[in-house]
């Protein structure tokens, strides 16, 4: 029996072990109030690229971009690119379901959801 115990527990979580950790991972990697206070008190987009640019954003998000003729759709591509990334990357880390779950959501209108709902929660509505 108690060897039983031991077997069970050395394959209690492989099957979603590795993307927990990435989500918790990346979970750490949101944007907090100070940071927010930051890029409020922003006044040119050079400016905001050096505070995002020391967030878990990187520089990844503003590849393309001119400083004196910043582009807002790009920076939405490229943030776009950036979640794609990391969804491939929990999709080959995870097992049936989560891999199925995760899959589907990454039809184009439920990424562009997503979106629209970040969006929409920072300004209210």
């Amino acid at each position: 029996m108690w060897q039983a115990g031991i077997g069970e527990l050395l394959y209690a979580n492989v099957n979603d072990a590795v993307p927990e950790a990435q989500v918790r991972a990346l979970r750490k990697g949101f944007l907090t109030k100070d940071i927010y206070r930051s890029l409020k008190g922003n006044n040119t987009m050079a400016e905001f690229k050096i505070v995002m640019e020391e967030t878990d954003y990187g520089s990844a998000i503003f590849e393309g971009q001119r400083d004196e003729r910043f582009d807002t759709q790009l920076l939405r591509i490229n943030m776009k690119k950036k979640l794609m990334a990391e969804m491939t990357y929990f999709i080959s880390a995870s097992s049936y379901p989560l891999n199925e779950f995760l899959t589907r959501m990454l039809h184009r209108y439920q990424i562009d959801n997503v979106v629209y709902i970040i969006e929409g929660l920072k300004s209210h509505r």
